[in-house]
Parts: C-alpha cells; sequence; structure tokens
C-alpha cells in the first residue's frame, strides 16, 4: 500500500489519518452530495529507524597490560542504511578518539577505560555501546647479573707466594655497574675478599677453583670461574698477556682531541704488569708507557698497540684500530662599513656584503654572501680544524657593483 492521501472538496472538509493513507474529503455549495469529488494525493514521509550496534571485542570487563594490542571489532545495521561496519567511530574516556572502522587495533594507556563504539545514520540518527576494560601496567622481570673474570686466564700456573691479581667485570641491567661488589672465593682457601681487583699471594699449594660472584639489588645473582694451580717449583718461564680495555676496536674521535688508553698486563712469574705497558701508533710513534694514558693523535687512520715485556724478556701485545676525523670550528669576521664611494660622492645604495675566503691569500675561492647593509660581521662555519683560512671582505650596492677588497686576514681554525 503506498503511502500517500486521497483528498475530496465538498462544503465541509474532515480529515482522517491512517497509518499509511491521508484522506481528505470537501463537499461542494448548495449541500449537493452528487457533486463530483476531487481526490488528490499527498505524499506522506517514513519515519526514520536509528541504526544499532553491537561489540564483539573485547569484551566486557577485559584485561589486559599496557604492552598488549586490542582489538576493537563490532557490528553496526540500519534499516535504512545496511551495514553500517565500516563507520563505527570508537572512543575511550581515558585516550580519547581511537579510530573509525569495524576491525581496529590499538594499545591503550594504563588505567580503567570506558570503550564507546558509535555509529551514526544518515538520518543523523545514533546508536552507542560500551564496554569496560581494565589495563594494568606489564611486570618486568628482573635480569641476573652478568660477570666475567678477566684475569688470570683459565688453567693459569703460579709458584708458591707469587702475587696473583684477580680482575673482574660485573654489571646489571637495572643497577648498571657492579665490578666493585664482586665478591671472590677459592674452592681451597675460602673467602679472597670483595672488589673489582684483588691481589694476593697466600693461596695455597694445589689447584683452585677461584669464584668471582655478585648479586644485584633484587637479589638475582651470578658467577664465573676459572681454574688456576699453585705449584711448589719454578715453572718453565711464561710470555705475559696484555689486554687493551679502553677504547674499543674500531672507536674514533675528532681531530684535536685528547684519547685515554687503557690497558691491564699480567705474567705468571711477574703478576701485574700493567704499569709497564708501553703504547705506540703506526703514524705518530710512542704514545707513552702505564695502565691508562692520555694522547692527542694525528689526523688518519691508527692502528695503536699496547705491549709488555716481562722480567725474562718474553714480550705480548695487542692491537686496535683507531679513527682520528677532521674536525669543524668557525670563523667570526668584523669590518667597518664604508660610507663614501672611490669618488668620495657618499654612499647611499649599500646593500650588502661578500665575504671571500680560501686557505691561501691568493686563493680567496670560497665566498659568504650577506644580505644586509646595516651588517657588520659573519660567521662562517664548518673550517677543518688546525688549518689557516684567509679572509677579505667587498662591499656591494644595489646594482650589484662590488668595492675592492679589504685588507686579507687570517686566522688558524682550531678547537
Amino acid at each position: 500500500m503506498s503511502k500517500s492521501a486521497l483528498v475530496s472538496f465538498k462544503q465541509s472538509v474532515s480529515i482522517l489519518l491512517l497509518p499509511t493513507m491521508l484522506f481528505l474529503s470537501a463537499c461542494g455549495g448548495g449541500g449537493d452530495s452528487s457533486e463530483p469529488a476531487v481526490e488528490i494525493e499527498v505524499p506522506v514521509s517514513e519515519k526514520n529507524t536509528a541504526p544499532e550496534i553491537d561489540i564483539t571485542s573485547p569484551g566486557n570487563q577485559t584485561s589486559v597490560d599496557n604492552t598488549s594490542t586490542l582489538i576493537l571489532s563490532a557490528n553496526a545495521r540500519d534499516p535504512e542504511d545496511g551495514d553500517l561496519d565500516g563507520s563505527v567511530n570508537w572512543s575511550s574516556n581515558l585516550d580519547g578518539d581511537l579510530g573509525t572502522g569495524n576491525n581496529i587495533s590499538t594499545s591503550l594507556s594504563v588505567g580503567n577505560h570506558i570503550i564507546t563504539a558509535r555509529v551514526i545514520d544518515s538520518g543523523a540518527l545514533s546508536d552507542e555501546e560500551t564496554v569496560s576494560v581494565n589495563v594494568e601496567q606489564a611486570v618486568v622481570e628482573n635480569a641476573a647479573p652478568e660477570v666475567a673474570i678477566t684475569s688470570p686466564g683459565n688453567n693459569s700456573e703460579f709458584v708458591e707466594s707469587a702475587s696473583i691479581t684477580f680482575v673482574a667485570n660485573a654489571s646489571d641491567q637495572e643497577d648498571g655497574q657492579l665490578s666493585s661488589q664482586v665478591s671472590w672465593t677459592s674452592s681451597i682457601d675460602g673467602d679472597l675478599g670483595t672488589g673489582a681487583s684483588l691481589s694476593t699471594n697466600t693461596l695455597s699449594l694445589g689447584n683452585h677453583t677461584i669464584i668471582a660472584s655478585v648479586t644485584d639489588s633484587a637479589d638475582a645473582s651470578s658467577q664465573s670461574s676459572v681454574s688456576i694451580s699453585v705449584i711448589e717449583t719454578t715453572p718453565e718461564n711464561t710470555p705475559p698477556t696484555v689486554t687493551i680495555t679502553s677504547p674499543e676496536e674500531g672507536a674514533s674521535t675528532t681531530e684535536g682531541n685528547e684519547v685515554t688508553f687503557s690497558a691491564s698486563a699480567f705474567d705468571t712469574e711477574d703478576g701485574s704488569l700493567s704499569d709497564n705497558v708501553q703504547w705506540y701508533s703506526n703514524i705518530d710513534g710512542a704514545l707513552g708507557t702505564g695502565a691508562n694514558i692520555s694522547a692527542q693523535l694525528s689526523l688518519g687512520s691508527h692502528t695503536i698497540t699496547a705491549s709488555i715485556e716481562d722480567s725474562e724478556s718474553l714480550s705480548d701485545e695487542s692491537s686496535i684500530s683507531f679513527e682520528v676525523e677532521m674536525g669543524f670550528g668557525n670563523a667570526t669576521i668584523s669590518w667597518v662599513a664604508p660610507t663614501e664611494n672611490t669618488d668620495s660622492s657618499t654612499l647611499t645604495d649599500l646593500a650588502g656584503f661578500t665575504v671571500y675566503y680560501g686557505e691561501s691569500a691568493e686563493n680567496l675561492d670560497q665566498t659568504l654572501v650577506i644580505e644586509n647593509p646595516a651588517a657588520t660581521d659573519a660567521i662562517v662555519e664548518e673550517l677543518p680544524l688546525n688549518v689557516t683560512f684567509y679572509f677579505a671582505v667587498a662591499a656591494l650596492n644595489n646594482a650589484g657593483i662590488e668595492s675592492e677588497l679589504s685588507t686579507v686576514v687570517s686566522k688558524q681554525i682550531s678547537n
């Protein structure tokens, strides 16, 4: 049945509104009901029905941690518009707008969220549904510390009463450096002491298992061990060992900076020889002697070598590559602006300046244009360090004509 109305005009008018049809009747003059009726169809608008939405994921009172990815899904339909899944808008009372669509992924902040899915049809009617989601802080497990014995080496031999130095590195993901808290024990002599480095000459004869252990602030612990032997007779002399501990292989710095080099050296018979380490560069030659030295290296790719010799003239060496890169600095140039032309007339059309510079006074092959007639200085940036540069300034008028160059000045760029 179509949604329309039938109107009949006569003398009197009556209106009858049915669910799907509007009837109007009118009687003509004189009360003659035999006059023909006039029928008019009047369209009646259909009533818009609100859409409906149903959240399918997540379920109400879902609990997740803040590292989880949450999938938001919903079904939305409208009697007039049909499928509205793609128009679903998602929001959180804590995080605000989350996005639009039937199936989206999101991560939420810690807290109790009310997640709202809302849809609006073409007639501006809407529906929404909510679920609660509790987001908890993810629990990160404490990582155990790490400890490594760097000296002496495993299966080392020492004569009775020889000074033995134990060295270890220990660190923890949460607590950082723990080397100073390393505890040393011997399987024969028990507790030896605490520290990143420990020396003793009182170990008993025999085969020792030396244990370095460390415990972090959460009571997680780790240990490392080496086997050493303490013997009565003096064995055949063994070569010393040397290890560069800083900087790392392939490290670099900028020209002009001072670099600190560190190494540890040990000899079975002589004990610690770190203070006797000699340092060399394949470019700069001898750098110094000691467990720790500082040096300023030349530009280039260096091979740094630490060498050691024991009391029996046996030796060892260790090397790393180290790069010294070119550094850069700035130069500030100042000048007095001209006030007259070469014919002594007043200069009225000054437009700016050009700074000329280069590595020789005869070849100022680089320029810096200053488009400000009021400028009296300029900074020339990123000039190589330890290089002498030459500078001159020319004034420029509005016609693009330059003055003669100023006096040439020079400056060596340094840190």
